[in-house]
């Protein structure tokens, strides 16, 4: 079988949607490229290093975020490379097939559905491109993958007539997300102990909601803790004890896991919930909003607050990191609860997808 990936989104700068496409791409690169003949499109081959050892990389110049450009490209240019190349499965890992007829069966990705659920987090032009981009993927595909249970039932709830095309393949945490043997370097203006958050420059990740909570512990302890937000410099309120920066590298987010306190996530919407299970598998316990993904892939290994009732989650914060033998406990729990979530399990339901597509008719 001849198997496509459009891996585009594996990328310089990516976002979570390309860093999973990496990691599900890296575990296929095991087993399943063995058997079949895998090839996926990318703007830059240096993005993969290491290298892949089984999947051919196959550069292209046009973005996919390029308009119309890049929908010219998947609607002609691609679909006539997929005729040539007599190719069986086409996966987009990142909300996109093409939406014109082909022979080969398309699988796309889905991660969630937030431009639907909550199109005030993006740009009023770009909202209004996604959902049309996710009505048109959905119809064209043979099979939609979902990271959640959660994310697929939001998906079936909007697009009904879709709902037997949709899948659950779990995302997991990197392996290079691990705990750390010691104490190590900080990046300057930290010191411990602290408390993390991400994705503060994100509506989705609730920052107004996340820095109330702070502002609640703050108060309920002065001084006590350091508060590092990650994705939010120069926004938020002017908190003392609030140091906020930039985007960082995924070197110094695993020192920022491996040494908080504690990892706390205000999100409103998520369509998995990927930082909870590598603050976890870095050994640091979790805080979590009360939404349907956090509980799917936290467990009961995070505690859940309501971010729209500060004061309490503070509380409940509060007395998490005031004992040791629950943070402890809180910790082992993640350890055991991030493990269960494996890129490889994952890559093997994926194939088993693109499998039973390369086997109906027509395929």
């Amino acid at each position: 079988m001849k198997i496509l990936i459009d891996a585009r989104c594996v990328r310089a700068g990516r976002t979570g949607v390309g860093y999973a496409t990496e990691e599900m791409m890296r575990a296929l690169d095991g087993a399943g490229a063995s058997v079949h003949e895998i090839s996926a499109l990318t703007l830059d081959p240096q993005e993969w290093n290491p290298a892949l050892t089984r999947i051919a990389l196959r550069k292209v110049t046009v973005d996919y975020e390029s308009h119309p450009a890049g929908e010219i490209y998947e609607n002609l240019k691609l679909t006539r490379l997929m005729q040539r190349e007599r190719i069986d499965v086409f996966w987009g890992p990142a909300f996109l097939v093409p939406w014109v007829p082909t022979k080969a069966k398309k699988v796309v990705t889905v991660h969630d559905v937030t431009m639907f659920s909550h199109p005030k987090a993006y740009p009023s032009r770009f909202a209004r491109y996604m959902r049309q981009a996710v009505r048109q993927s959905v119809r064209a595909a043979d099979a939609v993958i979902c990271p959640s249970r959660h994310a697929a039932e939001e998906l079936e709830r909007l697009l009904p007539r879709k709902a037997r095309k949709v899948c659950v393949v779990p995302q997991a945490a990197s392996p290079f997300f691990s705990p750390g043997s010691g104490e190590e370097e900080l990046p300057a203006g930290l010191d411990r102990p602290y408390l993390l958050a991400i994705g503060a420059g994100d509506p989705r990740k609730n920052p107004e909601g996340m820095y109330a909570v702070l502002e609640q512990m703050n108060q309920l302890a002065p001084g006590r803790f350091q508060f590092v937000v990650v994705g939010g410099k120069g926004g938020g309120p002017k908190s003392p004890g609030v140091i906020r920066l930039d985007r960082v590298d995924r070197a110094i987010l695993r020192r920022l896991y491996r040494n908080a306190a504690l990892y706390v996530s205000a999100s409103v919407a998520e369509g998995f919930g990927l930082p909870l299970l590598e603050a976890m598998a870095c050994g640091c316990p979790v805080a979590a909003s009360d939404i349907p993904a956090h509980r799917e892939v936290g467990g009961t290994a995070a505690i859940y607050f309501n971010p729209e009732q500060p004061v309490e989650a503070a509380r409940k914060i509060g007395d998490l990191v005031g004992d040791d033998a629950q943070l402890g406990r809180f910790r082992e729990e993640g350890f055991r609860q991030s493990a269960r979530f494996h890129w490889e399990k994952s890559a093997d339901l994926l194939m088993e997808v693109f499998e039973s597509l390369g086997m109906e008719p027509g395929a």
